[in-house]
């Protein structure tokens, strides 16, 4: 019986093993990455010489310090002092994210701007390079890792 019993525990390990090893092999290559994201990657105020992921969440955790949506400033130029006092929209935010990138210089980038509804729009950055692309919206980013096949 307690032969038995090791067996089926040697049994009950490897397929916990396999079946680890299965939904591993299976995560998806892309990443998404909101106000609860992971912090992993080592202080570096520049946000300079980083992987494309690390780049995105650097930039993200630099516009937390300072995030503020208000939507009363929808109409107002983009202006980094007055973004950090009162805040601003999606668009100052996409704005910001193309000048940090800018200043880079390692990294394509391309503003987006969509339609919701005949009132309303939305702005988001894009990042991209060899190793993808990332999706910079406000605090969130969305990151996907090209394979080249």
């Amino acid at each position: 019986m307690k032969k038995l019993i090791i067996i089926l525990f040697i049994i009950l390990l490897i397929l916990s093993s396999l079946s680890l090893y299965i939904s591993i092999k299976n995560i998806p290559q892309s990443i998404v990455l909101n106000n609860f994201g992971f912090n992993k990657i080592d202080k570096n105020t520049s946000c300079s010489n980083l992987s494309l992921l690390n780049t995105s969440e650097c930039l993200r955790n630099e516009l937390k310090t300072f995030y503020k949506y208000n939507y009363s400033e929808v109409h107002s130029d983009y202006n980094l002092s007055r973004i950090k006092i009162y805040g601003g929209v999606c668009w100052h935010y996409a704005k910001w994210y193309s000048e940090k990138i800018k200043q880079l210089n390692n990294f394509y980038y391309q503003e987006v701007h969509i339609e919701i509804s005949e009132k309303y729009a939305h702005n988001f950055t894009i990042i991209s390079n060899e190793e993808g692309y990332c999706i910079l919206d406000q605090i969130n980013i969305y990151c996907n890792k090209l394979i080249f096949e």
